[in-house]
């Protein structure tokens, strides 16, 4: 899911198969944040 509003943007990655949920919120920013949340769901500790 991804959500915005004027200089905010946000995203919701959803991975039942790890039982992990992901939430990256940022402040206008200069990447696109999706891939971050992606990637962050990719990490194994």
């Amino acid at each position: 899911m991804i959500g915005g509003t004027d200089g905010f943007n946000s995203v919701l990655v959803i991975n039942p198969g790890k039982d992990l949920v992901v939430f990256v919120a940022a402040s206008k920013p200069r990447i696109p944040i999706e891939g971050i949340g992606v990637a962050l769901s990719w990490h194994r500790p």
